[in-house]
């Protein structure tokens, strides 16, 4: 198996996030996420989706992820972030610190995703924001036309045998 460097990932990432830019800038929007004096993104990989938000001397944005690699790679190209390398299941905030909190395409790769959703629920403030964007379902997935069944089925094991779930 091919292991792809952190560039490589990020070019990924990148692809990705273009799926759902449109998505995340309807729900900034509705949410007010740009207004949010704290913002956490977990699994935040090399920072592609937590660098669309704004940043203001006011605001913390915090990514965290298990690759530090990632990290390292995010903290090169954008400088006015933190960077934690953590596991999103043991988030290590105080409750409540956070405004907002955020994952993107992460719970389908996660073994007890709602573990997760509880950590964030945690260390969000009452009443704030938490948000799990991009997590299909690809055993669920219906695909048309007919011809295009396989090829989902092709995808759908890919990403079984990668972990996801």
């Amino acid at each position: 198996m091919k292991v792809l460097s952190p560039a490589a990932w990020d070019a990924r990432f990148r692809q990705q996030a273009s799926w759902t830019a449109q998505l995340r800038e309807f729900l900034s929007n509705q949410l007010k996420i740009d207004s949010a004096s704290s913002i956490l993104e977990i699994g935040c990989g090399t920072g592609v989706v937590l660098s669309d938000f704004s940043a203001s001397t006011e605001k913390l944005r915090v990514g965290l992820d298990l690759r530090f690699d990632f990290l390292e790679f995010f903290k090169d190209q954008i400088h006015d972030l933190s960077l934690i390398c953590a596991d999103g299941l043991q988030l290590p905030f105080y409750p409540g610190c956070f405004s907002c909190s955020f994952c993107h395409f992460l719970l389908l790769w996660i073994d007890d995703p709602l573990k997760l959703l509880l950590e964030m629920r945690r260390v969000t403030r009452p009443g704030s924001v938490i948000l799990a964007m991009a997590e299909p379902d690809y055993g669920g997935r219906i695909d048309h036309p007919a011809e295009l069944v396989h090829l989902g089925q092709q995808q759908a094991k890919s990403l079984f045998q990668q972990g996801a779930d």
